[in-house]
């Protein structure tokens, strides 16, 4: 599949995410993630793992940390996302998720404590 890095932006202690637009079907769920390379980034050979922070009409933002060659306009090749992935159970009412360093908080995080629209409230620590 074929992507576009539409925007970077700097997140103090965790480092740069990206917004990338790019087919439904390469946007990774909860508990997945999506590998993407660019091919014009010689000095990255291997793929990023790149994880969901927040869905978007054309593609999705993801969370820290991408290469520092994507800038906005790269091309990238993404897979299908791998994983296994999770899904809270209806009656599920509360949420509590930890972390040990701030990009990984980044992954789980929104901000604060929040409801899902049809879910638990979530509240994240660190």
């Amino acid at each position: 599949y074929a992507g576009v890095v539409e925007e970077v932006a700097w997140q103090e202690q965790v480092g740069r995410s990206a917004r990338i637009s790019c087919p439904p079907a390469t946007v990774p769920a909860a508990g997945r993630y999506s590998l993407a390379w660019a091919p014009g980034d010689l000095d990255a050979p291997l793929p990023t793992s790149l994880f969901l922070h927040e869905q978007t009409p054309d593609g999705f933002v993801c969370a820290p940390s991408v290469p520092a060659a994507w800038e906005p306009g790269s091309e990238l090749r993404l897979s299908s996302p791998c994983g296994r992935g999770f899904s809270l159970p209806p009656t599920c009412n509360a949420l509590a998720l930890a972390a040990f360093h701030p990009a990984s908080l980044f992954r789980l995080r929104t901000t604060g404590p929040r409801r899902a629209p049809t879910g638990p409230r979530i509240q994240v620590a660190s």
